[in-house]
């Protein structure tokens, strides 16, 4: 078995939440995230944040794919035909690969502790969010002074909710 079914498989299979209305945990049965609160509920957390890098990268990842696609199109009509689609697959799966053996290290290193899985789990956002940029540079911006097909992922999406919250006066 993986390392990362087993996280999979000890973590909630849905978001830990709050309650929006009275600032508690929902009621069902997956630990609510609590930044500075217990092991659980810090691995709850950055479960989460994994989660929504996962499907940031996964957005990035679909736009990248569409102009790989395009790009690919128009260059068999230019001459040598480019294989963008392919490479980008290709780097895909290496980085998914690398990136496995990086964190499967991290959670190795620590197994002895309670500590691990939130180190793991911090690990895989890191790599992810490394991934969301490269891909973001590599097939999502240009060489002039177009604007690029979607915003630099700079600040983390836990970050980006922070700020959104800040901005319209509202915790979660």
């Amino acid at each position: 078995m993986s390392l990362s079914l087993l996280i999979a498989l000890l973590l909630p299979a849905g978001p830990a939440h709050t309650s929006a209305a009275a600032g508690k945990p929902v009621d069902d049965g997956n630990p609510a995230c609590v930044r500075d609160g217990t092991t659980i509920e810090m691995n709850a957390c950055a479960f989460q944040d994994l989660e929504r890098e996962t499907a940031r990268m996964d957005r990035y990842l679909a736009a990248a794919r569409l102009r790989a696609a395009e790009g690919d199109a128009e260059s068999a009509t230019y001459g040598e035909p480019t294989q963008r689609q392919a490479f980008l697959e290709k780097s895909q799966a290496a980085w998914l690969a690398y990136s496995t053996v990086v964190c499967d290290g991290v959670y190795d290193q620590w197994k002895g502790g309670t500590i691990r899985t939130v180190l793991y789990l911090g690990c895989r956002i890191d790599m992810t969010r490394q991934r969301t940029h490269l891909v973001w540079s590599d097939y999502l911006t240009f060489r002039d002074s177009t604007p690029p097909v979607l915003p630099e992922p700079v600040l983390s999406v836990a970050e980006e909710a922070d700020a959104a919250d800040a901005g319209t006066g509202t915790d979660s």
